[in-house]
């Protein structure tokens, strides 16, 4: 079995194309169990049914069981893919910070010294309000679990805002 050399055309018999029509859903079938989706299962068997129309001296006999073993060949090779990608995008060296500016790094990193020295000096109640208010409860809630009434806890959270504010400036 000789595959065309490219550039050459050659005429296809139409009892491949109808051998082809026949094979076609089972292929499909078997293109779908081995990738992830029927429109990917399409795509493989469209590309098997097209390889096989280039081999000039295809014995047409023989069609279904060359078309199941491209299928299942492309099918291996889509699967490679679908995984390299996955491991490519999951590697954390492979995937630089791009959009990072190194002055915003810094910033950043003086601002997280900034705040882990000011948490330092609040005493151990305003730090658990601080963690409470950054884990999203509600004042409502945060008065329940400390004891207090809402009021008092929004006051307290108001006194460590500003007490911040002032050490900021």
């Amino acid at each position: 079995m000789r595959q065309q050399p490219p550039g050459q055309t050659y005429e296809v018999p139409a009892r491949f194309w109808e051998e082809c029509a026949k094979v076609r859903p089972q292929l499909v079938g078997i293109a779908a169990r081995h990738t992830a989706g029927s429109g990917q299962a399409e795509d493989i068997v469209h590309d098997a049914l097209l390889r096989a129309a280039h081999f000039s001296e295809l014995d047409l006999d023989r069609l279904h069981p060359f078309l199941v073993t491209v299928v299942k060949r492309l099918c291996v090779d889509e699967a490679r893919r679908r995984s390299t990608a996955t491991r490519a995008h999951s590697h954390t060296k492979l995937d630089p910070l791009a959009d990072a500016d190194p002055a915003e790094l810094t910033c950043d990193k003086a601002e997280a010294d900034w705040v882990a020295s000011t948490l330092a000096r609040l005493t151990a109640y305003e730090r658990e309000l601080v963690g409470l208010v950054a884990d999203g409860h509600p004042h409502s809630d945060i008065a329940r679990m400390l004891g207090t009434t809402p009021r008092a806890t929004q006051t307290a959270i108001h006194r460590v805002r500003g007490k911040i504010k002032s050490w900021a400036q």
